[in-house]
């Protein structure tokens, strides 16, 4: 795995471009894990590694070990859920943010995210005879899609303690490597959350 950044900061606005590399593994039977799996608190947007691939491979160590398809399961399939890191991508993220006025931010970016190894399912693959096959068993493109952010947050400052509130929204437009049987990428996944955070 390998992380690079690119920062420029100004008084009242600023960017950054983070760059990800995380080798994946296309073959969960081998006995092998070459999937690196980074930090899920590394900052690559809300939905595409903390929500649908999380999803998509919560599931795996289970059914990948059912006793009824295999006599006995793969070493390690404990490690094939992801929980949220960010793994098997080369990813690009840049973004911006401003602040208008003082304790106010508003920020956004979009990620482009592309598979390092074929996103393979431990079940759908074994029953697609060990060619790749992803959770929802189309066969898997390369392209994971683009993942559109955008956020606003206040701070305020009172009797020596800081409050912070702030909203964020995104929008996942998948690519190939979450194709249907049939070829076609999954629907586009939506969502968001409010923060707050107070400080003594």
């Amino acid at each position: 795995g390998a992380v690079a950044r690119a920062t420029i900061r100004r008084s009242y606005f600023g960017g950054v471009v983070d760059f990800l590399f995380a080798s994946g593994d296309a073959n969960p039977d081998d006995g092998n894990q070459t999937a690196f799996k980074a930090d899920p608190n590394f900052e690559t947007g809300l939905l595409l590694y903390r929500q649908v691939l999380a999803a998509q491979t919560g599931r795996a160590a289970i059914t990948a070990a059912n006793p009824d398809l295999v006599g006995v399961p793969s070493p390690g399939l404990e490690r094939v859920p992801t929980r949220g890191a960010p793994t098997n991508t080369v990813a690009l993220f840049p973004r911006v943010y401003v602040r208008p006025v003082d304790g106010a931010e508003v920020y956004g970016g979009a990620l482009f995210a592309w598979t390092q190894s074929p996103m393979a399912d431990p079940l759908n693959t074994r029953l697609g005879g060990g060619v790749a096959r992803n959770a929802l068993d189309g066969a898997p493109g390369n392209f994971m899609g683009v993942e559109l952010d955008l956020g606003a947050r206040y701070r305020m400052l009172f009797g020596g303690t800081e409050a912070t509130f702030g909203v964020e929204g995104a929008v996942l437009l998948p690519g190939d490597a979450f194709a249907d049987p049939q070829g076609n990428p999954m629907a586009p996944v939506l969502g968001g959350r409010a923060l707050f955070n107070y400080r003594l």
